[in-house]
């Protein structure tokens, strides 16, 4: 049987366990918004430099289509210009095409930091339930133990 002094150590030592879960939580929190934040501004970041990239792209074929016009012009006049003018086509279809894999390199290494973050998201959700489920067994225990409290002290 407790004696009142150790039932008052047991419900500080309690007490004080709920105040440091209560604080880790909000750490917990605080740290995973100060996350979400980066990860949203890296993510408006990696929009606007695909919107920058999907512009000039766009401007860069439409500059090539204009081009291509020409040479079909020079073509119907000029047959030994035709071949140097799409010698040069050529050049720089093969620039914009290179550009195009570079672009695509770096998308598919932003989707692969992208996957690697949404994981680390999801072990922080199996942390959260794992304390979730530690909160709930240790209000649990608190519960029961005030409800024997409460017992001893009405004689029953």
């Amino acid at each position: 049987m407790m004696n009142n002094e150790d039932l008052e150590r047991n419900m500080a030592f309690i007490v004080n366990q709920q105040a440091q879960f209560a604080v880790g939580m909000e750490l917990f929190r605080e740290e995973t918004d100060r996350r979400f934040g980066k990860l949203e501004n890296v993510i408006t970041e990696m929009g606007n430099v695909v919107t920058r990239l999907a512009y000039a792209t766009t401007e860069g074929f439409k500059q090539l289509g204009a081009k291509i016009d020409t040479l079909i012009d020079a073509h119907i006049r000029h047959e030994d210009a035709f071949a140097a003018h799409q010698k040069r086509t050529d050049e720089r279809f093969d620039a914009v095409a290179a550009k195009f894999d570079d672009v695509t390199a770096k998308f598919d290494d932003v989707t692969t930091k992208f996957d690697a973050v949404s994981a680390r998201f999801d072990a922080v959700g199996e942390r959260i339930d794992a304390l979730t489920a530690k909160q709930d067994r240790t209000e649990e225990l608190l519960q029961r133990f005030l409800r024997g409290l409460t017992n001893r002290r009405n004689g029953t």
